[in-house]
């Protein structure tokens, strides 16, 4: 896949929703196998490294319009209950993000919130990892 990404030369965010809430994750992240293994170039070079990521806005995401957003839903991955208004598919679907290169391209990629979130590592993990990735390139 790191030659499909790279032959494309795509960028990339990676996103945390929790919640409504707004976080950005970088290449040194616990996502770094998006920039690191698979050859996304991380579209912000300036993210602050943290365990819960960097707070940011819609407005952060427009600036930065990466050509894949790779999102990851906190509350699905932890089980949370969570109420529909407040998914990420619900949060970003406003009309900042659909003004975005990637989403005019079909490049927004809902992660498997539990698989990235909670369950990395595993070999079935790493398929469903990789599954995911495919996804902008194919």
């Amino acid at each position: 896949m790191n030659k499909k990404v790279t032959d494309k030369n795509l960028n990339a965010l990676t996103i945390m929703v929790n919640e409504g809430n707004l976080s950005v994750f970088g290449e040194e992240s616990r996502f770094s196998i998006l920039y690191n293994s698979f050859g996304f170039e991380n579209k912000d070079k300036n993210i602050k490294e943290s365990s819960h990521g960097q707070n940011i806005t819609f407005e952060y995401i427009a600036k930065q319009n990466p050509e894949v957003m790779f999102v990851i839903d906190r509350g699905i991955a932890t089980g949370s209950d969570v109420k529909e208004s407040s998914t990420a598919k619900s949060v970003l679907n406003n009309d900042i993000i659909k003004s975005m290169d990637a989403y005019k391209n079909d490049n927004i990629i809902y992660l498997d919130s539990p698989t990235w979130y909670v369950n990395d590592g595993g070999l079935t993990s790493l398929n469903k990892m990789i599954d995911d990735a495919s996804k902008a390139v194919n």
